[in-house]
């Protein structure tokens, strides 16, 4: 017999809203309907946008809506060294890349709305030196991806639709996309 486990996963970066509030209660319910645990793993990997105080808040409210949880609360910066080894090993085999291009060069092509096709994506030799760089995942390109959803069902998406996301910023921390992964 294997115990079954959820988890909520917010970003301490304000307040718990109801669409969160609502996914805590599903997962709860779930939880306990099977005599399980539910645990809190907080997603504290942006330094920029995280607050202790969202994430007290966000306690708090989640005890005043009688979701207790079970076992210590996660904390997804107490695990930084693990992701990054994950993207390394990423990035030695081939999955993802390092980018080079500058803030202004991405704010630029973000206001064109067009599918972002980083020119380092497949360079591997004469990478510049001493220069910032982010580490992308290197998203598969022409082809149909399913994914069998318990909610939404069978989701389609065509892989020239998804963009090479960041999962390692240009000051070394992983975003949330790799960290929740993990």
């Amino acid at each position: 017999y294997m115990t079954i486990i959820t988890r909520f996963a917010p970003s301490p970066t304000g307040p718990l809203h109801l669409g969160g509030a609502r996914t805590a209660l599903f997962n709860y319910l779930y939880a306990k309907k099977n005599k399980g645990k539910f645990k809190l793993r907080i997603e504290d990997t942006d330094k920029d946008r995280n607050t202790n105080e969202s994430t007290d808040s966000i306690i708090k409210s989640l005890d005043w809506l009688g979701l207790k949880i079970d076992d210590d609360i996660i904390y997804q910066s107490n695990n930084l060294k693990e992701h990054v080894l994950v993207a390394e090993s990423l990035l030695s085999n081939g999955l993802a890349y390092k980018c080079f291009h500058d803030k202004e060069y991405l704010q630029q092509f973000k206001s064109s709305k067009e599918k972002f096709h980083s020119e380092w994506r497949n360079k591997q030799d004469n990478l510049p030196k001493n220069k910032d760089y982010c580490v992308r995942i290197k998203s598969p390109a022409n082809n149909n991806h399913i994914l069998n959803d318990k909610i939404q069902g069978k989701v389609q998406v065509n892989g020239n639709e998804m963009d090479d996301y960041i999962i390692i910023r240009s000051d070394g921390s992983p975003t949330f996309l790799l960290s929740s992964a993990i």
